[in-house]
């Protein structure tokens, strides 16, 4: 049976976490297992992650491990590895983030019937992951087909999360037979190379509402997080949307409004050890002009934490109000399933 989709597995010393994600892949029904290639990009690991990728090898033949001689970092192990897939979609799984149960099915059922060119699936957020059974269960799946600008209302910033992407391959080639998916290498957002161009070209675009992805909590990614997001993604948007666009739009203003202002408090306060050290004002300096900057983020930045404490919790009355319309514009109709 032909395969579909390759689950593509970038890692680097967590031997623990890709162990759980693979025994989750390996506990999928055969007719699943059979339309899935997995592609697992190690990054020259030391510690037990070669016996941990060779003994799911040994017992899934859809699988290529590439195990790299010396770590070429995070952003080119995602390239390297999509490199190598040939099946016409692909999704990008955090070797620290698990499918819930049914999600895979009902994927490879999408991707089959409807040949969507991108897929967002929501997720839920665990300090700690034992199984895919953890958080809330599924009671229904219920894709839905929407036009770009809803996708980017609806995704916002949540289009930079690798595990809530199924992306059309085959269709990126087609519409950027020579685009270069390395082009952000080095800003920790290479991933907006191959969603941004689907994005914009209003190809067909699927969200699917319910919580599919149970994902990790807490991980700092080892990188400056307020570059990234401050810096970084505002320059990618302006490069890859048209200015001013009913695209870039809401990915800013949830970026600016909730975002943002969350990482600020996180970055100031005991969770923040956690964070990479890095000049907060400095890496907002594209977001200056912006009404966000003065009234919640140099504050939330720059203010000691009991004055900046009503912007913040400001920011997050208006992230709680977006979250409800999310729902409601998605409330599953009745008769809803799998």
């Amino acid at each position: 049976m032909t395969r579909l989709l390759s689950i593509v597995v970038p890692t680097y010393n967590r031997a623990a976490h890709l162990a759980l994600l693979l025994d989750t892949l390996a506990q999928e029904d055969a007719a699943v297992l059979e339309r899935i290639a997995v592609v697992i990009g190690d990054n020259a690991s030391t510690d037990r992650t070669p016996e941990v990728t060779d003994t799911f090898a040994a017992r899934h033949p859809g699988t290529l491990v590439l195990r790299h001689p010396q770590n070429v970092g995070p952003e080119m192990n995602f390239c390297l590895c999509l490199d190598r897939v040939e099946t016409p979609w692909f999704w990008i799984f955090g070797d620290d983030d698990l499918p819930k149960p049914g999600v895979l099915a009902t994927v490879l059922r999408l991707l089959q019937a409807q040949r969507p060119d991108l897929v967002y699936l929501r997720s839920e957020w665990l300090p700690v992951l034992h199984g895919r059974d953890d958080g809330t269960p599924l009671a229904a799946i219920t894709p839905v087909q929407v036009p770009a600008d809803r996708f980017a209302r609806d995704v916002h910033i949540w289009i930079t999360f690798i595990s809530g992407m199924v992306v059309h391959r085959a269709r990126l080639r087609e519409l950027a037979p020579h685009g270069d998916l390395r082009r952000h290498v080095g800003t920790s957002l290479v991933q907006l190379g191959w969603i941004l161009p689907l994005l914009r070209e209003d190809a067909r675009l699927w969200v699917v509402p319910q919580p599919c992805i149970l994902a990790t909590s807490g991980n700092s990614g080892g990188y400056r997080l307020v570059q990234v997001f401050g810096d970084h993604l505002p320059r990618i948007l302006a490069q890859e949307l048209p200015a001013g666009s009913a695209l870039a739009r809401p990915i800013l203003s949830t970026l600016c409004w909730w975002f943002l202002p969350g990482l600020l408090w996180l970055s100031r306060g005991s969770a923040g050890r956690a964070f990479v050290a890095e000049d907060l004002l400095g890496s907002l300096g594209r977001l200056r002009a912006s009404t966000a900057y003065a009234l919640v983020l140099w504050p939330i930045a720059r203010l000691p934490r009991a004055l900046a404490f009503p912007a913040w919790a400001a920011t997050r009355v208006l992230g709680r109000a977006q979250q409800a319309l999310f729902r409601r514009r998605y409330r599953a109709p009745a008769g809803a399933a799998r």
